[in-house]
């Protein structure tokens, strides 16, 4: 069991367009439930274990829910904030491994010259760091457009089905090839990591 949850966490996806905008990830109390339950999710912003800021409903484009039976949205009244962490709840149907999925409005960030050259320096981005010596631009402030994209998998009674491989349209999101809780250790999990719903070139 602690396998399976370990490999049910590591599918939570988190995928920012990044300066200092922290990831963020879905996490249910458990990652076992039976049909017919409240769930409860966090929001967390930040880490997997701490949340710096709570995700405000007005900043939600989609909330998703792809079960067996199909993709559907959860009423967003049940979005709020408790502190540095949002939380909202879906009640399970039918048997099988769902889906959940969260997107982001765009933001923009904006950093001091040396705050930015601290976060590449930091953050292992020497790429771009590089760049802006070689462009003498080290002296620049910088200005970045954001938004997030998040997916998890929650297995609702003993069922294992496909829909994991459901694709909900985000600007950046990862789709599982392999059903994660059939797996046993030592075995190999696919993903797909798709940009626009398009496979990335190369």
């Amino acid at each position: 069991m602690r396998v399976r949850i370990g490999i049910a966490l590591a599918l939570l996806i988190a995928t920012a367009g990044t300066l200092l905008a922290h990831d963020l990830f879905l996490k249910p109390v458990t990652f076992f439930v039976a049909p017919g339950t409240e769930v409860v999710l966090r929001v967390l912003n930040g880490t997997f274990t701490k949340s710096e800021n709570a995700v405000t409903k007005d900043r939600l484009v989609d909330l998703s829910v792809v079960t067996p039976e199909g993709r559907s949205h959860p009423d967003t009244s049940s979005w709020r904030d408790r502190g540095d962490t949002s939380v909202f709840s879906i009640r399970t149907g039918a048997a099988g491994t769902y889906v959940l999925g969260a997107s982001t409005k765009p933001r923009m960030l904006r950093l001091g010259a040396k705050e930015f050259n601290q976060y590449l320096a930091s953050d292992g981005v020497p790429d771009i760091l590089q760049a802006r010596k070689t462009g003498g631009e080290l002296n620049e402030p910088s200005r970045e457009r954001y938004s997030k994209h998040v997916k998890a998998l929650l297995q609702v009674g003993t069922e294992r089905t496909d829909n994991v491989s459901a694709v909900l349209g985000y600007p950046a999101e990862i789709a599982a090839l392999d059903n994660p809780y059939r797996l046993r250790v030592g075995m190999i999990m696919r993903v797909r990591a798709l940009v626009d719903d398009l496979l990335p070139a190369g």
